[in-house]
């Protein structure tokens, strides 16, 4: 396969699509069939070259090249570096998963995954082409299917479903509503992307035949002009030839990015496409910008970078901080991952504009976790659309009652997404899935139940001789999550409270000690470093903001030996590592919770003493007049009649002074 690995990957999905061609809409599970077997072909050769690509000799491998047209020096040129590595193997994971997310379609099912597989084809075409014909065709070859998967399979935003005339008849109208985009049709949203792309393209092409045009090569070879193409200092228009061609390709691209301010097309566009269709959207067609400027602008016009590459910096600085303020206030779950995807994109540009190995580096890395991370959460926000029939939030209340696993997944996706740390994780939807999970995960690994899990109840350790089928009896659920091991120094937690105007208040974190699974004892303050402590409490600002929470939740994490953090869990309530609070705090985590709830003024976090909280734990409740004895100690019992092993009687928090 190495030879040909880049050829297998490109031309899976084309054949496929051919093959559909042929094949009757009636035969719905042969269609989809070879739709999935394609994009099977396509995600085994994309993963054969990612662990394939020699990363110490770098550069561009599994080189093709097939002459197009000796006479205008046209090339179907392809190969990978680096960069483009990445970026192939995310579009066949996205084009693969969004095969099996669109499943349900029964509307033309057929051509639904012929416009999907060229969609994934022309992506992936881009990602290795070394020929800027051939870059520019694939590109513009995205556009089409875009236009049809959103004008065909999309959906309209519930404004517009809503929408009456004066006499209270509905009333459609896809144009009347370009300064109004929560009232957009699927429509509309596919018509406004195809001008955008389409105009901006034009730009591009117009720096494309520049580059052609002077610099004498006769050749589109993207590494034939980087090493040989002269076209500074060339006068034109007061300027130089260079800086005109760099701003016609920066731009031309830019909006595919998307940059504001040419963006606006973008979140439309997830709005109203269906869940594959975004999750390739966002996944990798958003990144064809960003690698396209790389390959062409930075390729070559290296010098003429380092001096315009400013531009971008400043402007990424307004998509970043305008696509985060939008999402933040979007009601639309499409539009909130559209709007912070645009956001995201900013940080990608960022990146670019340092201009630096490791800032690249840091880029085409963002690139690739934005990708698995954001087609997660679109993938999320299909399924729960099917279900539904609506992206309303408000009207999602509840959500987590009725289908706690996509629940889980969506929060999980999201951690992802605003790039908090977590441990190694599979979700296992049933007893035959185990296995598999705990090859890819190895163990010794963690079970635990989906929902309902508490206190050490639905968790179960699989070491060496488990056996998975009395493992998965145990842990009790229909669904669970598989979790690496952690060899964590200490385990940690952060209570944070965040009001209705957004306001925040963190208590210190705490270290927590567990008997049998269970949370045995509190020490507030943990004894961390003040680096460590700083990671925790922007970890958990991070994810309070991310979930737009109004009340209390509780972040539990591990710590490792080398001092970094990564999540647990969360618990969104008034936690048991918060007890302490009660007696050691000016303001408990109970009152702060009424406070936070009820759009009253967040209370002080401040502690006047140290403390250690104990749990007191089925026949530990018959210590207490012991306990009395004590003049440091605070006792509290919980009142329940019967104490049963594992089970929580009571607290006693012992103060000590600050240090």
């Amino acid at each position: 396969m190495g030879d040909y690995a880049l050829l297998y990957i490109l031309f899976a999905p084309f054949v496929g699509a051919i093959a559909l061609i042929f094949v009757s809409n009636r035969q719905a599970m042969l269609v989809r069939g070879i739709a999935a077997g394609s994009a099977l072909v396509s995600l085994l050769a994309s993963l054969y070259l990612f662990f394939a690509y020699d990363h110490v000799k770098g550069g561009f491998q599994f080189v093709q090249r097939f002459e197009w047209s000796r006479q205008l020096g046209i090339s179907l040129h392809l190969g990978v570096d680096g960069i483009g590595t990445p970026l192939v193997l995310a579009s066949s994971i996205l084009l693969f998963a969004g095969i099996f997310v669109s499943w349900h379609i029964k509307d033309r099912t057929k051509e639904f995954y012929i416009w999907l597989l060229i969609l994934a084809a022309a992506t992936i075409g881009v990602f290795m082409s070394l020929d800027l014909f051939f870059l520019f065709f694939f590109y513009e070859m995205s556009v089409i299917p875009m236009y049809l998967l959103l004008g065909m399979w999309g959906s309209h935003t519930k404004k517009y479903n809503e929408m009456t005339d004066p006499d209270g008849l509905k009333q459609r109208d896809s144009v009347g509503f370009i300064f109004n985009f929560g009232s957009n049709s699927k429509e509309y949203a596919a018509m406004k992307l195809v001008l955008f792309l389409s105009a901006f393209a034009i730009v591009a092409l117009m720096g494309i035949l520049l580059i052609y045009k002077y610099s004498g090569l006769n050749t589109f070879d993207i590494l034939v002009l980087r090493e040989q193409a002269k076209l500074m200092n060339i006068p034109v228009l007061g300027t130089t030839l260079d800086k005109i061609i760099w701003l016609l390709i920066f731009f031309g691209f830019a909006s595919i990015a998307p940059l504001w301010p040419l963006h606006s097309w973008s979140p439309v566009g997830h709005a109203a496409a269906p869940a594959a269709t975004s999750m390739l959207h966002a996944g990798v067609l958003m990144k064809l910008g960003h690698f396209s400027i790389i390959r062409v602008a930075f390729e070559i016009l290296p010098e003429t970078t380092r001096e315009l590459m400013p531009i971008a910096a400043v402007l990424c600085m307004f998509s970043i901080v305008y696509g985060g303020f939008v999402a933040f206030y979007a009601k639309d779950t499409k539009y909130v991952i559209g709007y912070s995807s645009s956001s995201h994109m900013g940080y990608v540009f960022l990146g670019m504009a340092a201009l630096d190995y490791i800032s690249l580096t840091g880029a085409v890395m963002y690139m690739f976790a934005h990708a698995m991370a954001t087609g997660m959460l679109f993938a999320m926000a299909g399924w729960v659309y099917d279900q539904t029939h609506s992206r309303d939030i408000p009207s999602l209340g509840g959500l987590s009652n009725r289908m706690p696993f996509i629940s889980g997944c969506f929060v999980v996706a999201c951690m992802a997404s605003i790039g908090v740390p977590v441990t190694r994780y599979l979700a296992v939807p049933g007893a035959g899935a185990l296995a598999g999970a705990v090859a890819k995960i190895s163990r010794p690994c963690i079970l635990k139940s989906a929902q309902f899990g508490y206190d050490g109840k639905g968790q179960v350790r699989i070491a060496a001789g488990t056996d998975l089928a009395e493992a998965w009896r145990h842990m009790g659920a229909d669904l669970g999550i598989l979790e690496a091991e952690v060899d964590f120094a200490l385990e940690a937690s952060v209570i944070i409270a965040r009001g209705v105007d957004g306001g925040m208040a963190l208590y210190p974190p705490v270290e927590n000690r567990h008997r049998h699974h269970i949370l045995d004892e509190t020490i507030a303050p943990a004894r961390l470093a003040e680096s460590t402590v700083q990671q925790a409490e922007d970890t958990a600002r991070r994810i309070a903001e991310a979930l737009d929470l109004v009340g209390l939740l509780a972040v539990e994490l591990f710590v490792t030996k080398d001092g970094k953090v990564l999540v647990n869990e969360l618990a969104p309530r008034p936690h048991n590592s918060g007890h302490w609070t009660i007696d050691a705090c000016v303001t408990s985590q109970f009152e702060q919770f009424v406070r936070a709830v009820c759009g009253l003024p967040l209370g002080s976090t401040a502690h006047h003493s140290a403390a250690v909280m104990k749990n007191l734990i089925g026949d530990e409740v018959g210590q207490w007049q012991e306990i009395l004895r004590d003049p440091d100690a605070k006792l509290h019992l919980y009142g329940k009649a019967e104490a049963r092993p594992g089970r929580k009687m009571g607290h006693v928090t012992r103060l000590k002074p600050l240090k």
